[in-house]
């Protein structure tokens, strides 16, 4: 009994989890959209509000939203992103786009809220690749697959 009890936790967590992940990534796509609008120069770029406009601007400053965001793909990868920063060098900058990947960022998205170029991302995404590849670890290649 008590361990269904526990099952039936650990599932509604994972479920938790797993949509506010979701709603992570449609807040990014949201505020990548308004970012890309506003880079265009369009007639939409006269409705920011100030603060609207402050907070989208400094998104690839803000590090909890990223460390949250980090944290919930690690435990929806049951630690794999610890796992493989045990066993990989990555910058605090990879693990950022890493997740971005994760969660299935559009690239022009991932583009406007880190306030680089489309070349930048691929690179950093190859330079995450290799070293994946290179440590030939069968217990972290899923993440392989997850880019």
């Amino acid at each position: 009994m008590l361990s269904n009890e526990k099952n039936e936790m650990d599932e509604t967590q994972t479920k938790i989890r797993k949509e506010f992940i979701q709603l992570i990534k449609i807040r990014f796509e949201e505020m990548g959209e308004v970012l890309i609008q506003k880079q265009k120069n369009s007639p939409y770029k006269k409705d920011f509000k100030p603060n609207y406009n402050h907070s989208i601007q400094g998104l690839q400053k803000d590090e909890y939203i990223f460390q949250e965001l980090i944290k919930l793909v690690n435990e929806e990868l049951h630690n794999l992103i610890d796992l493989l920063l045990e066993k990989i060098p990555l910058t605090p900058k990879e693990v950022k786009y890493l997740c971005c990947f994760i969660i299935g960022l559009d690239l022009r998205i991932i583009v406007a809220i880190m306030d680089t170029t489309p070349n930048y991302v691929y690179k950093i995404k190859s330079s995450i690749k290799k070293k994946i590849t290179d440590l030939n670890d069968p217990s972290i290649d899923i993440i392989e697959t997850l880019l």
